[in-house]
């Protein structure tokens, strides 16, 4: 996500991560019984160079906006205030 990257996931059923990326449309999902559909998410993301580029950009603006250190320490003061 740093590096403007879609995410490519293979997560377990019920993982509450597969609804992020799909609602800020930040990479591709599939859920660890489906080999087949990560595989085709594979295939989208090398031959799919536009959605890759604005997955990767709305990836970068989501670790920005809330996983990076400012982010995270933003959070943490607004604890002590």
């Amino acid at each position: 996500m740093q590096l403007s990257k879609p995410v490519l996931a293979f997560v377990n059923s019920g993982n509450e991560i597969i609804q992020m990326i799909r609602d800020k449309n930040i990479g591709l999902v599939s859920e660890a019984s489906e080999g087949a559909k990560f595989n085709k998410n594979l295939d989208s993301l090398i031959t799919n160079k536009a959605m890759r580029e604005e997955q990767g950009q709305n990836a970068y603006n989501l670790f920005n906006d809330s996983f990076s250190v400012r982010a995270a320490s933003s959070q943490i003061i607004k604890h002590f205030k």
